[in-house]
């Protein structure tokens, strides 16, 4: 083989590795961060529309819900990636975002959105 044809050979290995991972990178499921689950609690006015074209937008984008509850408050568990959490911290219908914690005791979700006169229903003892 000529090296004017392993240098065009090359050439066209390295045009299509970039575009690939160029085309990888726009894609609606890559993602840079972490996977990990959080608790989205929706404010009181957000309407079930609302929480459900969210709900919609993370499945569509890789997430996974996990839970949701409407009983004690609006909202779900879902797994994404971590860098997705700012975009859904600044909507307006959304009380707080926060991370999934295995203790519960020292979580913002735990003081903030249950009543302590709703705390028996979920089965804990804080």
């Amino acid at each position: 083989m000529s090296p004017q044809k392993f240098f065009l050979y090359i050439a066209v290995i390295v045009v299509s590795t970039f575009y690939l991972l160029a085309m990888a990178k726009n894609s609606p499921h890559h993602t840079e961060g972490e996977y990990k689950t959080y608790i989205v609690v929706f404010k009181k006015t957000a309407t079930d529309a609302k929480v459900q074209d969210i709900e919609n937008f993370l499945t569509s984008n890789g997430g996974r819900i996990k839970n949701v509850y409407s009983t004690l408050f609006k909202g779900f568990t879902v797994e994404i990636p971590s860098d997705e959490v700012l975009a859904l911290d600044a909507d307006n219908d959304i009380d707080f975002v926060e991370e999934d914690q295995k203790d519960l005791k020292a979580s913002r979700f735990a003081l903030k959105s249950i009543p302590s006169s709703e705390v028996h229903k979920l089965g804990h003892v804080f």
